[in-house]
C-alpha cells in the first residue's frame, strides 16, 4: 500500500468544526486523484536531475473554503508549495514520488453556498542537483467545478 493511501485509511474520517463538534457532510460532489498506475512526471526521469539524498515522505492535509468555483489544480500548488517549503527548510530542494487525494462536498455548516475542498499531498523530499519544477505532478487528473474561485478560509 502506498504512503498516502496508508495515510487516508489511518486517518480519522470525521470532519470538525472550530469548536470540534460534528460536521454532517454531503455525499462528495467530486473526488480526483493522482492515480499511482500512471507514469512518473516527466523530471523524474530526467536524465540531468541527479539526487544525491532521500529523506522521508511527508504528508499535508489543506482544508479549503471555497465559492464561485473550485480549481483543484490551484489548490494542489498552494498544498504543493507547503510541503516545498518544508523540505527546504530540512535541506531538501526537491519532491519526489508525488501524491495527492482531493474532494470536495458542499458545506453545510461554515459557509452558505460554498464547497468545501480537502486536499491530501504527500511525497518524498529529497536533496538533488538543481532545482524542483514547482509543478503539480499529474496534474492533469484534476477536475474541479466550472466557476471563479474565491478561497474564503484555508486551514
Amino acid at each position: 500500500m502506498t504512503g498516502l493511501r496508508q495515510f487516508m485509511n489511518s486517518a480519522a474520517h470525521h470532519w470538525l468544526d472550530a469548536a470540534h463538534r460534528p460536521i454532517h457532510v454531503h455525499k462528495p460532489l467530486l473526488q480526483c486523484d493522482s492515480s499511482p498506475d500512471t507514469p512518473p512526471p516527466y523530471w523524474e526521469n530526467d536524465p540531468d536531475l541527479r539526487i544525491m539524498r532521500y529523506g522521508p515522505r511527508i504528508h499535508r492535509n489543506d482544508l479549503y473554503y471555497c465559492k464561485g468555483g473550485v480549481n483543484v489544480a490551484m489548490l494542489l500548488r498552494l498544498t504543493r508549495e507547503c510541503l516545498l517549503e518544508f523540505g527546504r527548510n530540512s535541506g531538501a530542494n526537491i519532491l519526489v514520488d508525488e501524491e495527492w487525494h482531493c474532494t470536495i462536498t458542499k458545506s453545510i455548516v461554515r459557509y452558505r453556498e460554498s464547497f468545501r475542498v480537502q486536499v491530501v499531498y504527500s511525497a518524498v523530499i529529497a536533496e538533488a542537483e538543481g532545482e524542483d519544477p514547482r509543478k503539480v505532478a499529474k496534474v492533469e487528473d484534476a477536475k474541479g467545478i466550472e466557476g471563479l474561485m474565491t478561497v474564503l478560509e484555508r486551514r
